[in-house]
């Protein structure tokens, strides 16, 4: 027990929420900003795009699954790691992190590979 607002007596295990919230928001700016840094980097895979080169990159088809897949990927990052907090008993909500960490991981990948293709 800890004392709460107006000392009131919060049970400690009623303050994670905040605190693993505050960690998946700054992790999840932390992916949008990486994300718009990958944005301006897939800007430089279009220099190949020639005619006589056709790629799936250089296609509007292409361009909108290099540019969507990162985003995609952290609203489900940031959907699964609540999620999973959410469904967590005793202090195991902190395993949401690396779940969320591993489906943001998916998105930035599949776009590397639409501009490496």
């Amino acid at each position: 027990m800890s004392a709460g607002v107006y000392g009131q007596r919060v049970p400690r295990s009623a303050t994670w929420p905040t605190a693993y919230l505050v960690v998946v928001g700054v992790l999840g700016g932390c992916g949008a900003l990486f994300n718009a840094l990958g944005c301006y980097v897939s800007i430089f895979a279009l220099d190949s795009c020639a005619a006589d080169r056709p790629a799936f990159r250089c296609t509007g088809r292409g361009l909108l699954t290099m540019w969507g897949l990162p985003w995609l990927g952290l609203a489900w990052a940031v959907g699964s790691a609540l999620a999973v907090g959410a469904r967590a008993r005793r202090g195991l909500a902190w395993c949401g992190l690396p779940v969320g960490a591993a489906v943001y991981a998916a998105g930035p990948a599949g776009a590397w590979a639409v501009m490496t293709s």
